[in-house]
């Protein structure tokens, strides 16, 4: 993992984001990259037409390859095919070729595959992966060590929108700042917690 800071998305134009690849770490500028897509396009984002005023094919890409990448390192492909993100099956393979993750895309066409679908449609989908089936996860299983060993979606993508900036269209928004909780106690808290305490030993949960 890069040592470099976290980038949140707070309303930065495509331009902007691609200028802190060399001061934040590139998963995090990804992940913004996702988020202004989806909050740029308006809900549900993920299935909105192309073409004039819709997703471009280079932005639909990107929210493909992250729901991947973040559902199969969360849950492995089973959440991939569980959750909404299986909206994505039918395009995922030919994305991840388009962005040069070959080993990726053998990976997950064998997933896909595995499930033995009448059909590549979101409804067969979730018909499927919600049928109890040990042999099939068993197989997802092993499909998720394999994925876990790569390491090419990330470089890749982020070199993909690189060279594709034009068609991912991020205009510059005014987001509200995100609640950051405090990273621990300060000494006065303490004391006064120690004092409390102190002088009550005896206090359970139960006490009034």
């Amino acid at each position: 993992m890069e040592n470099l800071p976290w980038l949140d998305y707070t309303g930065q134009t495509t331009e902007e984001l691609i200028a802190c690849k060399s001061s934040h770490r590139i998963d995090s500028l990804l992940c913004a990259f996702e988020e202004g897509i989806t909050l740029n396009l308006g809900a549900p984002a993920k299935r909105r037409p192309r073409g004039k005023g819709g997703i471009t094919a280079e932005e639909e890409l990107v929210l493909a390859v992250m729901a991947l990448s973040r559902d199969v390192n969360n849950g492995g492909y089973h959440q991939f095919f569980f959750n909404s993100s299986c909206s994505f099956v039918p395009i995922i393979v030919g994305c991840l070729n388009r962005i040069h993750c070959q080993a990726t895309a053998t990976i997950t066409e064998s997933a896909i595959a595995a499930l033995r679908l009448p059909e590549v449609s979101s409804k067969a989908i979730t018909t499927v992966i919600r049928t109890e089936n040990g042999e099939r996860d068993k197989i997802l299983d092993a499909y998720d060590r394999e994925f876990y060993q790569l390491e090419e979606i990330t470089p890749r993508l982020f070199a993909f929108v690189e060279a594709h900036q034009d068609q991912i269209r991020l205009h510059k928004a005014s987001l509200p700042k995100r609640w950051q909780p405090k990273a621990s106690v300060d000494h006065a808290s303490r004391l006064y917690w120690h004092l409390v305490l102190e002088k009550k030993k005896d206090v359970t949960l139960d006490s009034n």
